[in-house]
């Protein structure tokens, strides 16, 4: 099926099998960029993934046969990997970006942290000056 209507569709149709034989036709959804964390998270466990890109509920991959079960998982992952991977390493090369800035702000923070802790045990030393009459 072409991008256009995978898109248009919001992901690639399946007949799945369950294991009483029964059959059933599923969406396997196209991914929104909010999505793609939860897609890692699951991305090596079938079941739950099967029934997060179906969006059905935790049991129903249960009752699939195996053969269904992988063609769902091979399909989200036709379907959603090169996004996600892409998602991943625009995620690594703005952290890597940022990492400079935040450990500059962590050192700034630890020097006023130990600089007001300082302070504080100094002004707990020194008893209050009374004023001059």
């Amino acid at each position: 099926m072409d991008k256009t209507t995978l898109i248009a569709l919001g992901g690639q149709e399946l007949d799945v099998t369950h294991l009483d034989g029964s059959t059933e036709r599923v969406l396997v959804r196209l991914l929104k960029i909010a999505e793609l964390p939860r897609y890692f998270e699951l991305v090596e466990n079938e079941g739950p993934l099967a029934a997060f890109v179906c969006g059905k509920d935790a049991t129903w991959p249960d009752a699939l046969t195996a053969e269904s079960l992988l063609d769902i998982c091979e399909a989200a992952h036709d379907l959603n990997f090169q996004n996600a991977r892409r998602w991943a390493e625009r995620r690594a090369r703005q952290t890597e970006a940022l990492l400079p800035v935040a450990e500059t702000g962590l050192r700034v923070k630890q020097a006023l942290g130990t600089a007001s802790q300082t302070a504080a045990s100094h002004s707990e030393k020194r008893p209050p000056r009374l004023p001059n009459v």
